[in-house]
């Protein structure tokens, strides 16, 4: 190692270069092309990050880092300039190929990053200009990604440069997120743009799309559609919204509702599909924090994903096509809406994890009568206000607080040919049931079950049951005054009618 100008050097005595790999100077900086040693000139080819780097806060005070004008640099590495809170403006070597993940992060005052004409850069990585107060910047031309989170909660940026000549193939999740940017261009090259790039960029309110691209289209001021593969011969997918859009058409040709399309428009008020609505998949996020008050999911739409319609909190009525094909809703797809009342497809397989979670106005669950319902997953009704609720005669497990403090739920009612085979932990715990049928296919009430049921009063059990295991404190604070015990019984687990 190294040590000029208060800057550590690492050599290479082979290839003779040198990497520029610690700090220790307060102030402006200016790093040459080479460094001599020992009467050996060597090359500087790299700056390196590294946590001494990150924390030190020596480096907090300098403003200015230039570079020589024949700079050989080509690559600047992870958190190489991270936490430098005074530096305003860099201007990147024209050889420079790569910088890597959090390079300038948290360079809270750096106002002004410029490439030249003639750089040379390909790859930049995560986070690289994240909390910045950059306010314009302009794409290089052989840069091919621009990665996740790469300009993320920069706020003052306005301005994104994207010549049309660029070879930019892929904007990647939350790239752009939390920015003032008001248009993005789109230039022939790009055939890549992730639904999440622009989530909360609340300014974005168009795209010019060059004529020489074939993968996106901006329709209605306010939809931009995308084809996966440019031989298709519709744009089938909705990527992105305008944060202000209060009525969404959906076109018929529309197979697919990306992942966040939809998120935080808090003007939206309805969307409309048509009769021969081709909508398979509503992606994950894809509505979530908007202003919906009410949606009919078109027949052919096959997957609901995860947090769908989390925190609608104007969503009152959601309807599914009498002939629904839908098969899954993914976790936490209603949670905290306003919906009263449900009707749950028949095909539907799965009702996941936390699905109807603080649903705090849902008081009616309908299934279908030939309902294929298997499961109904963890924390999926809790705190809603049911009052009855059948499981459908396919369901073989209840997980742990599907049904908790659900305080208004006072009537379950199970087939006699039901397959349920295991009810979980603290599944009906805080509930107002007041008798329970346990099907003959149940061989496991697990630990809290119906814990602090206290108007439970009755239990019965098929006289061929299968019951063969009750949990600690599964009837626990009830009011049961008798428990009959099936002939399969083998274990009673100590404390299971604790306080009862």
């Amino acid at each position: 190692e190294v040590i000029q100008n208060g800057l550590f050097y690492k050599i290479n005595k082979t290839n003779h270069t040198a990497t520029l790999m610690l700090w220790r100077t307060n102030h402006d900086v200016e790093i040459p092309k080479s460094i001599k040693h020992e009467n050996e000139e060597y090359m500087i080819d790299k700056i390196i990050g590294s946590n001494a780097s990150y924390s030190s806060c020596s480096n907090y005070d300098i403003r200015s880092i230039t570079f020589a004008n024949d700079s050989l640099i080509s690559e600047i590495g992870e958190k190489a300039f991270a936490g430098f809170r005074n530096l305003t403006k860099i201007t990147i070597p024209p050889h420079v190929k790569s910088i890597g993940s959090y390079a300038f992060y948290n360079c809270s005052n750096l106002e002004v990053v410029e490439f030249p004409d003639n750089s040379e850069l390909q790859t930049i990585g995560s986070y690289v200009f994240s909390n910045s107060k950059i306010k314009s910047i302009k794409i290089p031309l052989l840069l091919s990604v621009i990665n996740s989170s790469t300009f993320y909660q920069c706020t003052n940026l306005e301005n994104v440069e994207i010549p049309n000549n660029c070879e930019l193939r892929r904007i990647e999740q939350n790239a752009f997120d939390e920015t003032k940017i008001e248009k993005i261009t789109i230039p022939p090259s790009l055939t890549d743009i992730s639904s999440s790039s622009f989530i909360k960029a609340k300014k974005l309110v168009s795209f010019e799309i060059s004529p020489e691209n074939k993968r996106f289209k901006y329709i209605d001021d306010s939809l931009l559609l995308y084809k996966k593969y440019e031989g298709n011969a519709n744009y089938d997918i909705i990527v992105w919204a305008r944060k202000n859009i209060e009525n969404a058409v959906i076109p018929s040709y529309i197979k697919e509702i990306a992942t966040n399309a939809f998120y935080g428009c808090d003007k939206l008020n309805k969307v409309q599909f048509p009769e021969n609505s081709e909508l398979q998949t509503i992606g994950s996020s894809s509505f979530a924090y908007s202003s919906i008050a009410s949606i009919s999911i078109p027949q052919h739409v096959k997957e609901i994903g995860s947090s769908a319609f989390d925190h609608c909190q104007n969503l009152v009525t959601c309807t599914f096509h009498e002939n629904s094909e839908l098969a899954s809703i993914g976790y936490y797809s209603f949670q905290c809406s306003k919906i009263n009342e449900i009707s749950i497809p028949k095909h539907l397989k799965n009702i996941s994890y936390e699905a109807f979670y603080n649903c705090s106005d849902l008081v009616k669950v309908v299934f279908h009568k030939d309902s294929e319902l298997q499961s109904i997953g963890s924390y999926a009704f809790k705190y809603s206000k049911i009052k009855e609720f059948s499981i459908p005669k396919q369901v073989k497990i209840i997980e742990e607080y599907a049904f908790d403090y659900c305080q208004n739920l006072e009537t379950v009612t199970v087939p006699l040919d039901s397959k349920l085979q295991i009810i979980k932990q603290y599944s009906f715990q805080y509930t107002k049931i007041k008798n329970i049928a346990i099907p003959q296919n149940v061989e496991e009430i697990d630990n809290y079950a119906f814990h602090n049921c206290s108007n439970l009063e009755s239990i019965e059990f098929s006289d061929n049951g299968k019951l063969k295991r009750i949990g600690f404190g599964a009837f626990g604070n009830t009011n049961i005054q008798e428990f009959p015990i099936p002939a399969s019984f083998s274990s009673i687990t100590y404390g299971c009618f604790q306080n009862a």
